[in-house]
C-alpha cells in the first residue's frame, strides 16, 4: 500500500509540475530527492501547493473562491488553504484511485488552461 501510495504521490506531484503555477512544499530531507535536488512532499496522502499564480490569472481574491470555481466549472472538489490558515494555498488528496487522480487533473487541467 505505501508503493500505491508514493505512486499516486508522484503522480499527483508531475501533473500540478506539468500544468504550472503552482509551487510544491518540498523536504529536502525526502528519501525521492536526488543530489541536488528537491525530494516529494512528505507526510500522509495530501498535497498543499501554493496556487497564488492560478489565484491571479482566474482573477479569484481567495483560495475559497477557487475551489468552489473548480468545483462548478470543472466538478473537482479540493479544499480551500484558508482551512488551515493558508490563503494563498489548496489541499487536494491523493487517497482515491490512480484513474480517478487522472481524470480530476484532467478536468483541472482543462479548467486552468481554457479559462
Amino acid at each position: 500500500m505505501v508503493r500505491e501510495f508514493r505512486k499516486r504521490r508522484d503522480y499527483a506531484c508531475e501533473r500540478f509540475e506539468r500544468i504550472g503555477g503552482v509551487q510544491l512544499p518540498f523536504d529536502a530531507g525526502s528519501p525521492s530527492a536526488k543530489e541536488g535536488e528537491r525530494g516529494r512532499p512528505l507526510g500522509a496522502f495530501y498535497l498543499f501547493p501554493d496556487v497564488s499564480a492560478w489565484m491571479r490569472k482566474m482573477n479569484c481574491g481567495s483560495s475559497d473562491e477557487l475551489c468552489m470555481r473548480i468545483l462548478k466549472e470543472a466538478g473537482v472538489a479540493l479544499v480551500p488553504g484558508s482551512a488551515f490558515g493558508k490563503e494563498n494555498c489548496l489541499r487536494m488528496s491523493y487517497a482515491t484511485s490512480m484513474e480517478n487522480l487522472e481524470k480530476a487533473f484532467d478536468k483541472i487541467e482543462a479548467f486552468i488552461n481554457n479559462t
